[in-house]
């Protein structure tokens, strides 16, 4: 999807963004695509379109706390995948996979803890930044964040 047909897709970014794409040939074994441009807008757009014909999320627009919140919904929704599998693995009599399945989700649920965590304070600290000492913004928080 990236490159198209003879290139074309690829010679388009580049052409329209100014960045410089660098994509490992089909028998590679890589799968790691370079996106190289002298200034950072050139590479945000040109980020945003891979974002957008890949199907990914790179966060480009987010900041620090909108990212992470980001990846806890990934792993949120990881968790809930997993546990599903689990209750499905249960129901069919596979009590070992259940098991597995569901440590995996447990896992998945302490990630998302964690990343809610460090989310919290980044958007804190970055609506709360060059604020006096008697004032604070706590949007972007979840209830129990914020008292």
């Amino acid at each position: 999807k990236l490159i198209g047909r003879h290139g074309a897709v690829k010679q388009e970014i580049e052409e329209q963004t100014g960045a410089s794409l660098s994509i490992p040939p089909r028998d590679s074994d890589s799968d790691q695509v370079t996106v190289e441009a002298d200034n950072q807008k050139a590479l945000n757009d040109a980020l945003r379109r891979v974002e957008v014909i890949c199907d990914l999320d790179f966060g480009i627009a987010d900041t620090k706390g909108e990212a992470l919140r980001k990846q806890a919904r990934v792993a949120g929704d990881r968790r809930a995948e997993l546990s599903k599998q689990s209750q499905e693995a249960y129901h069919n009599g596979d009590g070992a996979e259940a098991k597995e399945l569901s440590d995996m989700a447990k896992a998945e649920a302490s990630k998302m803890d964690e990343l809610n965590a460090k989310a919290a304070e980044a958007i804190f600290e970055e609506k709360n930044v060059g604020r006096g000492d008697m004032e604070m913004d706590l949007h972007g928080l979840y209830v129990q964040e914020a008292l």
